[in-house]
C-alpha cells in the first residue's frame, strides 16, 4: 500500500512538472501539404503572418521603371511643388530621354531632377552620371555643394550607382566617347554666360 501511494504521488509530480515546462500559450501551428511529397508539413503562424505582411509590402512598392510612379514618389515630396512649373515627366519624354540608356546631368546642383532620373533610369537597368563640381575645386561653395550632393544620393538602393564625375570648363570627356546616349542641363546656361564659359 506504502508502495502505492509512493507511485501515486511521483506519477502525479511528473504530470505536474510535465504540464509546468509546456508554454502558457503555444505558438499556433498551420498545417500545409508539401506539393511535391504530399506529406503535411507544420509550420509556425507567425513567420507565415511575415511572409505575408513582407510580401504585400513588395507589391505596394511602386514601378520605378514607370516615370509617373518616380514624378509621385514619396523621397522627392519637399520639392514636388516646383513640378508645377518645371513639368519634370514632360521634359523628359519631350527630349526623348530612354531610361535603358546612359545619362549624363551636367551640374545637378542639390538634386531636384536627380530624384527623378536616378531612380527611373537605375530600375530600367541604365546609368545615371552626375557631372557635378570637382572635390578640388578652389570654391568652397562648390566642394560643399558637391559633398551634399553625394549625401543626398547614399541611398543606393533608391538611386542604383550613380557615377560621379567632375566638370568644369577644363574638364575635358565625362565619360568614354560615345557611350553617352543623352546630355542634360537644367538652370545653367546663364552661370556659365555669366562667369563668360558658356561656349
Amino acid at each position: 500500500m506504502t508502495r502505492n501511494v509512493l507511485f501515486g504521488a511521483m506519477a502525479s509530480t511528473l504530470v505536474m512538472l510535465a504540464a509546468c515546462s509546456q508554454p502558457a500559450n503555444p505558438p499556433a501551428v498551420d498545417e500545409t501539404v508539401d506539393a511535391e511529397t504530399g506529406a503535411v508539413v507544420e509550420t509556425d503562424a507567425a513567420l507565415n503572418e511575415a511572409a505575408i505582411e513582407g510580401a504585400e509590402s513588395e507589391s505596394t512598392a511602386p514601378d520605378l521603371t514607370q516615370l509617373t510612379n518616380v514624378v509621385a514618389g514619396d523621397w522627392r515630396q519637399a520639392e514636388a511643388d516646383r513640378d508645377a512649373f518645371r513639368h519634370p515627366a514632360e521634359t523628359l519624354e519631350f527630349f526623348g530621354i530612354d531610361p535603358t540608356s546612359t545619362v549624363i546631368e551636367i551640374w545637378p546642383g542639390s538634386g531636384w531632377y536627380t530624384d527623378v532620373l536616378a531612380p527611373w533610369i537605375a530600375a530600367n537597368g541604365g546609368q545615371y552620371v552626375a557631372a557635378h563640381f570637382s572635390m578640388s575645386s578652389d570654391s568652397t561653395t562648390r566642394r560643399n555643394a558637391r559633398a551634399a550632393f553625394e549625401a543626398h544620393i547614399a541611398d543606393h538602393e533608391l538611386f542604383g550607382n550613380i557615377r560621379t564625375v567632375d566638370f568644369g570648363q577644363n574638364s575635358g570627356d565625362l565619360v568614354e566617347p560615345g557611350t553617352a546616349d543623352a546630355v542634360l542641363t537644367f538652370r545653367n546656361v546663364h552661370n556659365w554666360l555669366m562667369f563668360g564659359y558658356a561656349e
